[in-house]
């Protein structure tokens, strides 16, 4: 399913899941790098205003975040 954000969108939900991360497992990617993967669930952009993105596929970028945080924190 395809939503459409402001440009905004996903830089804020990388700053969230990073702090999250912090919290519960002492560990982060950074927000900026976090950002960078959830580029993959971007569908198109249009006129500096807004975007389309994949739900689904943000869904699964974002348990990939929380997967990295604790498979660091194992090692």
């Amino acid at each position: 399913m395809s939503k459409y954000v402001d440009l905004k969108y996903l830089d804020r939900i990388a700053k969230r899941l990073e702090k999250s991360n912090l919290k519960k497992y002492h560990k982060s990617l950074t927000w900026g790098s976090i950002s960078n993967h959830f580029n993959a669930c971007i569908v198109d952009v249009y006129d500096n205003s807004c975007m389309l993105i994949d739900e689904k596929k943000l869904k699964e970028l974002k348990a990939d975040m929380v997967e990295k945080a604790v498979e660091d924190d194992n090692c």
